[in-house]
């Protein structure tokens, strides 16, 4: 038990203990079947068994579904005072497996008679209306992949890491792992699994973005 709370804690999740993935857009069984009578929510991203393997993968929770390791156009701007390693560095690559647009959705190890049959990616679309990136390009996307602490330290309209943010601080939610410390992700922002009132699971975020106030936990402007 011990460990599987470090486990969590590590990869700023804990907050989503309480988390109702089956009343989000993550639903894919309401999403995408509304009649199928299937309650199993979980399986279109997780498996308990021959969950998916991956040296590449330095975050795995038992993973069901396609993983990206193509090589992505990082965001890039005169301004950003960060160095972009990897930009699909932890959750952000199990994320890109469905939002890039060259996975298809459906693809998955185990349970595939429940996945979604919807197309590939078309011009940033995939079928059904579900957004997603149009092939490798990061570029025009919010930056990922960097070190927020660095950045913070760098950047004078940058809030330092030990900002109140959600249910903690803006350090909590940033990925470590190994050598990588203090990474912006995707879930730096986004939670996954829609825990939080119906105004932040929308768009899966960690708190209401009226008046941009989750852009501004971390920008001063």
């Amino acid at each position: 038990m011990t460990l599987l709370v470090v486990f969590f804690l590590n990869f700023g999740l804990s907050m989503t203990a309480s988390a109702h993935v089956s009343w989000s857009v993550h639903n894919m069984v309401l999403r995408n079947a509304p009649n199928q009578q299937d309650d199993e929510v979980c399986i279109y991203c997780h498996t308990p068994h021959n969950a998916k393997t991956d040296v590449v993968l330095d975050y795995n929770p038992l993973w069901n579904g396609g993983v990206q390791d193509s090589t992505f156009v990082p965001y890039y701007s005169a301004t950003l005072d960060a160095e972009i390693g990897d930009p699909l560095i932890g959750p952000t690559r199990l994320c890109i497996g469905c939002h890039d647009g060259t996975i298809a959705i459906d693809v998955a190890l185990g349970g595939t008679e429940r996945m979604i049959q919807v197309p590939k990616n078309i011009g940033g679309v995939v079928g059904g209306g579900h957004t997603a990136r149009p092939g490798d390009n990061l570029a025009i996307d919010h930056p990922v992949g960097f070190d927020y602490v660095d950045a913070a330290a760098a950047d004078s309209e940058i809030r330092p890491a030990t900002t109140a943010y959600a249910n903690g601080t803006i350090a909590d939610y940033l990925f470590t792992w190994g050598a990588n410390e203090n990474i912006m992700t995707c879930s730096t922002c986004h939670d996954v699994h829609a825990g939080g009132t119906a105004a932040v699971q929308v768009r899966l975020l960690y708190m209401v973005n009226d008046g941009s106030a989750l852009c501004l936990v971390c920008h001063i402007k």
